[in-house]
Formats: structure tokens, sequence, C-alpha cells
């Protein structure tokens, strides 16, 4: 099972992301490179394995924790509406049992 660490390197301005196997503690490192690409050049690629879902998923998990990938603005809104919607049951509970006790 992968597991994704991540925290923001404020003097380097960067994300700092650390995907570990915890089965075979191996950590999975990724260099990112830029290059030029020509019109008819075929676009470079980064290769992970098939067997790795596990490790895309961590990389995932990663992405929404920072905030980059989308998904994780939207589970916490989905969070805050649920606790929202929690509260406004126990208000309406609340002012049900008082207008029964009248």
């Amino acid at each position: 099972m992968y597991r994704s660490y991540v925290d923001k390197d404020i003097m380097s301005r960067c994300y700092r992301i650390a995907l570990f196997n915890e089965e075979t503690s191996e950590a999975i490192t990724f260099e990112i490179k830029t290059s030029k690409v020509e019109e008819s050049q075929q676009l470079p690629t980064t290769n992970i394995p098939y067997r790795n879902n596990g490790l895309l998923l961590a990389l995932a998990n990663a992405l929404k924790e920072v905030g980059v990938m989308p998904g994780g603005d939207q589970e916490q809104e989905l969070k805050a509406t649920k606790h929202h919607l929690e509260d406004m049951r126990k208000i309406a509970m609340h002012e049900l049992d008082s207008l029964r006790r009248v």
C-alpha cells in the first residue's frame, strides 16, 4: 500500500511530495523536466507500470491535499455542508421539542 506525504517548501517555492510503499519500504520519486518540443516531435512521457495503480492513487491524494487536483476543495465543501445540515437538523428538532412542550 502506498502512502503520500506532502508539504509546502516556501523557500524553494515548491511542494515536496513523498510516495512510500509500506509493504516493500520503497520510496518513489519523480523528476520533472521541461523540454522544447518541435511540431512534429513526439511528446516526452513518464512511464508508470500498470502494477502501480496504488502509486497513482497516492499521488492523486497528495495533489488533492495541496489543492492542486480537483476534488479536494469539493470534498471539504461537502463536509462543511454535511456539518451545517446536522446543525440545522439539531436546531429544528430542538424547536420542535419546544413547541410540543407548550
